[in-house]
């Protein structure tokens, strides 16, 4: 669970705030991202969009967002949210701030991917990209002219990106210049269904129709005697090797602009993971395998040989890693 910090008196000495992942979520569940840079829209504060003219009171008032203060009505937020942001976006289409195409062109390499894949998406009825019409499965011509059909959804999710950005840089300032160092998540694994998945798909070990070969879980241990059945696609350490590793430089770079410390989820992977054949049962994890990571061997097993080209690039990474559970002798 994320810490919650007063962040009110004038100092505070080596506080560390931690919060759970901030991405756009498939589901609730903190492990299903649409992209690994993109950044939930729920938590944008409506507040300045009503000082900047984006927004009234009344454009509010009345929405319903869910009815018991103590439990989190998902569905009402993703719906009631998304219709007060919709109508932002029309006024900010009207009138965009000055450095919003710096935003834009700051952060496209990842924004507009993922600004194309919520577009397909929702002209698809927010089904699964496997299910979209076969053409639109790649990100190619095809998608290209869905989204240039569509210029208002593709606004929409680039504002929301650009107010996030905003307001967290200055939640996340306010907090440093007090001496409180923010720690987030970054879960090892992407989403099936996620921008990823869509646009570079030869970075996972996938068949010839664009299906995991295999996804992730875990084995039996002592927090599940079954073990636990992720479904996530496994990457294909191979072809990352060979770039450089270049895409997780990336993830890591744009997790290192949102947090001051980065958590590394389930750690135990990048040095060997666990996976068994897709699409199977729950129950089934047990009949996995577990696979070192590329070059474990060669490294004298130690992950952070894993990323060759990030030591040139950072003297040192603010990086912890998450408890790992111990796996049963007979599957180690």
């Amino acid at each position: 669970m994320p810490t919650t910090l007063s962040i009110s008196s004038p100092r505070a000495n080596n506080i560390i705030g931690r919060f759970c992942p901030l991405r756009r979520l498939v589901t609730a569940i903190r492990l299903t991202s649409r992209s690994r840079p993109a950044r939930n829209p729920n938590f944008i504060d409506f507040a300045e969009l009503i000082e900047a003219g984006y927004l009234e009171q009344r454009d509010i008032d009345g929405v319903y967002l869910g009815s018991d203060p103590s439990n989190v009505d998902y569905g009402a937020i993703f719906a009631g949210r998304r219709q007060i942001l919709d109508r932002a976006a029309e006024r900010f289409a009207a009138n965009k701030p000055a450095d919003f195409d710096d935003f834009i062109q700051a952060n496209e390499d990842w924004l507009i991917p993922y600004c194309e894949f919520m577009t397909v998406k929702e002209e698809c009825g927010l089904k699964a990209f496997w299910e979209w019409p076969e053409e639109l499965r790649r990100r190619g011509e095809a998608s290209s002219k869905v989204c240039a059909a569509h210029p208002e959804r593709m606004l929409y999710h680039q504002m929301t990106q650009y107010f996030f950005d905003r307001q967290w840089s200055r939640l996340k300032a306010y907090a440093n210049e007090r001496d409180i160092l923010i720690i987030g998540d970054l879960p090892i694994y992407v989403s099936r269904d996620s921008v990823e998945m869509w646009a570079t798909p030869e970075l996972f070990k996938i068949d010839a129709a664009g299906n995991p070969v295999s996804v992730a879980g875990t084995p039996p241990d002592q927090f599940s005697a079954t073990g636990q059945y992720w479904g996530n696609p496994i990457y294909d350490w191979d072809a990352m090797e060979a770039d450089g590793f270049s895409w997780w430089e990336g993830r890591i770079r744009a997790a290192l602009d949102m947090y001051n410390i980065i958590r590394l989820d389930h750690f135990r992977g990048f040095e060997a993971f666990w996976r068994c054949r897709s699409p199977l049962p729950i129950r089934h994890m047990v009949r996995g395998r577990r696979d070192p990571a590329p070059s474990s061997s060669r490294c004298s097993r130690k992950s952070s040989a894993r990323f060759p080209s990030l030591p040139k690039t950072w003297a040192f990474l603010p990086l912890v890693s998450s408890t790992c559970a111990t796996p049963r002798a007979s599957l180690a």
